[in-house]
């Protein structure tokens, strides 16, 4: 046997602890899975988000996987097989049927870990990424937002500008001034609008509710009594919201429901509600655009459509810690401000507006700033027994009202009756649901 010289040992040994170190390094790196829906620029965010992820943390991997529309069925499935992921994301409401089947962590547990957050970070959410129910069902934490949207005013400054108004000095902040600037813009002769409507049934009925509800809250109103076995959007203060865009349309002559396609993009409406998805399509217009928040209603009050979307962490997953990290540094205000920048979506925590590169797409992007100035407005929607069948109900009536077919007290109440037969239903088909929200929402606002 041939003897090996000095030089081979050493390169021999050199390989050998090389190699242990290697497959130690690999023994040490841990995988944590993600699925998501995530398309176009959204995609691309979460691709940088774990570029930058991966860089700070090179031993562990993340390895996302795209499920589409099937997202809930897929998780669904791998829930029951024990099979989960590690984290996934997931649209609005979603997170509460796997928190009521113990699927996933409550994350307020890792928030105020040891390696959770401090309270000065909780409390940089806004609001409503806290007390929107879709979160947060029973008080707790059981996900982190990352993604915030919201809905106002967007409006032509030209069509403003040629009113005799000041496209950047509205001076808007009641219904009344609302209604009289519209009224003052509108031109029926000439097709022109001051408003968009956007009263929809059918299977845009939840698209109206989002817009429509906190116009009810201004008023002073509800949409859903406390116990939940009744509707309340027939009461004396839900009907103001109701009269509001009667008048516009029918008093004020400031408001259309029925315009032709893409009436705003053509110049034919100068007010519309949109959300900051639309961001990208507005600054091709033709004309300058500008954004405005709701007006205070009666209540004195302002509110605004707003939703957010979370991440959670499943109980079966192979490495809750690690994918406790992973969401610590998607929610990190310098992450978040460039996932929000190439996604499109708001940020859901109020320091991000500091960060220097947010800042420059604000001073950039006509109307952003008010989208997330909306955030601060948004408030917690009513749980809505029986939702699609009751939110479809009250377009129904709202639509009949506004095209004079029904008038507005007959109308609700009428829709009202026909709301609370189909809740009562809904109990009696779920009567367990009943009583384990009733256990739970008392503690929401606590």
């Amino acid at each position: 046997m041939r003897k090996l010289s000095k030089t081979a040992v050493f390169v021999l040994v050199l390989t050998l602890v090389m190699g242990s170190i290697s497959g130690l390094a690999a023994a040490q790196t841990k995988t944590i899975t993600l699925y998501h829906a995530f398309t176009s620029n959204t995609l691309l965010a979460l691709r940088n988000l774990i570029n930058d992820f991966q860089k700070e943390n090179p031993n562990i991997k993340v390895k996302a996987e795209y499920v589409g529309d099937a997202l809930i069925q897929k998780l669904q499935a791998a829930v029951a097989a024990g099979n989960p992921p590690d984290i996934s994301w997931l649209h609005s409401g979603e997170h509460a049927e796997f928190a009521r089947g113990g699927a996933i962590y409550k994350i307020q547990d890792f928030m105020e870990g040891p390696n959770g957050l401090t309270q000065e970070e909780i409390d940089d959410f806004f609001p409503i990424m806290k007390s929107y129910m879709e979160y947060n069902y029973d008080g707790q934490w059981w996900g982190l937002p990352v993604n915030a949207t919201t809905m106002t005013f967007v409006y032509n400054k030209d069509m403003i500008r040629a009113a005799g108004i000041d496209p950047d000095n509205l001076n808007i902040d009641t219904w009344e001034d609302f209604a009289k600037v519209t009224s003052q813009i509108s031109n029926p002769a000439k097709g022109e609008w001051g408003m968009f409507i956007p009263v929809f049934s059918g299977g845009m009925s939840s698209y109206f509710d989002w817009f429509f509800r906190p116009f009810i809250w201004a008023a002073g109103g509800k949409y859903v009594n406390d116990d939940l076995t009744t509707v309340a959007f027939d009461s004396p203060e839900a009907k103001k919201a109701v009269q509001f865009f009667y008048d516009l349309m029918h008093e004020y002559q400031g408001g259309t429901i029925s315009p032709g396609a893409q009436a705003f993009e053509m110049g034919k409406v100068a007010f519309t509600l949109e959300g900051p998805w639309s961001i990208p399509g507005f600054n091709r217009l033709r004309f300058d655009w500008g954004a405005a928040l709701y007006p205070l209603g009666p209540s004195g009050e302002r509110f605004q459509p707003s939703a957010g979307e979370p991440v959670v962490i499943f109980k079966d997953a192979k490495n809750p810690d690690e994918a406790w990290e992973f969401i610590k540094f998607w929610i990190r205000p310098d992450n978040m401000a460039k996932w929000a920048i190439t996604s499109g979506y708001l940020p859901t925590r109020r320091s991000v507006l500091e960060d220097p590169l947010y800042k420059t797409e604000v001073e950039k992007t006509p109307g952003l700033e008010i989208f997330v100035q909306g955030l601060e407005y948004g408030f917690e929607s009513e749980t809505t027994p029986a939702y699609n069948r009751v939110v479809d109900i009250y377009a129904n009536a709202v639509e009949l009202i506004m095209n004079q077919k029904i008038g507005i007290d007959e109308g609700l109440e009428e829709a009202a009756a026909e709301a609370n037969a189909a809740i009562a239903q809904y109990w009696l088909d779920n009567p367990e649901e009943y009583k384990d929200l009733m256990e739970r929402l008392p503690n929401r606002n606590k």
